[in-house]
């Protein structure tokens, strides 16, 4: 019996493998449902399993060309209105709200879920300059997040919040959130919230003596983040919908 390492492991998202995926995190939890009765011996309590709720979590690098995206490009940038506002980090948040389609047809114990409308934020830091303003905030502006070349969200952006900090011995650093309005357009940033289909994460390749989970669902959220200094990184969360395939299957 050998025990397996991640070296051989990989993910694929509606056939087509995630590409920069580094590590994943699968996890089931079943409700647990109270059936004391009369007949329940002794004084213990009696429980069954109720239905089981299965989502995978997937962290890596983001690419664009088959090539990692670095931010020592020089490339980042926010356009704010009629500012431009040079980032040291910055990130993009889609979440879709859960809407629970589970019924009697849904198969394995499982639960199902299907998208609502999707929330959309981003936050970004940077060093304060003697001769600019600031963001306006509570005001709804249009916006360019820009990453690298050809890879960017745009759209209208306002910002709810903003913190400056000031250490005696370092620079003084503002870091905004905001809330984009509506849908803004996504160049290359990923998969997006709430798309559905076939999910494998396959820890073994080899056909009949493959080991891997499978099964099909929902993309609820997606993080992307740069910093000036490192890669492009991206968190995904799925959740299965029904039954899964475990642990062997034939590819």
């Amino acid at each position: 019996m050998e025990k397996l390492s991640g070296l051989l492991s990989s993910f694929s998202f509606k056939g087509t493998e995630v590409c920069g995926a580094k590590n994943t995190r699968f996890s089931e939890s079943w409700s647990v449902k109270d059936v004391t009765d009369f007949c329940t011996s002794g004084d213990g309590k009696e429980t069954i399993n109720g239905r089981a709720e299965r989502t995978i979590e997937v962290t890596g690098n983001l690419k664009y060309n088959n090539a990692v995206i670095e931010g020592n490009s020089g490339l980042m940038n926010l356009a704010f209105d009629s500012a431009n506002v040079i980032p040291t980090d910055m990130t993009f948040e889609e979440t879709a709200t859960e809407l629970n389609s589970t019924d009697g047809g849904t198969t394995g114990k499982g639960t199902e879920t299907v998208a609502g409308f999707k929330e959309r934020k981003s936050s970004i830091t940077y060093y304060m300059k003697d001769t600019e303003d600031e963001p306006v905030r509570a005001s709804t502006k249009a916006a360019t997040l820009t990453f690298a070349t050809s890879v960017n969200v745009a759209g209208n952006l306002r910002f709810d919040n903003l913190d400056i900090e000031d250490p005696n011995d370092g620079m003084i650093k503002v870091s905004l959130n905001g809330t984009w309005q509506g849908a803004p357009t996504q160049t290359n940033m990923g998969l997006p919230a709430g798309d559905t289909g076939a999910i494998a994460m396959t820890y073994k390749p080899g056909g009949t003596t493959a080991k891997a989970i499978t099964g099909t669902g929902i993309l609820l959220s997606k993080s992307v983040t740069l910093n000036f200094d490192g890669e492009m990184t991206f968190t995904y969360r799925f959740k299965f919908n029904g039954a899964i395939l475990t642990p062997k299957y034939t590819s």
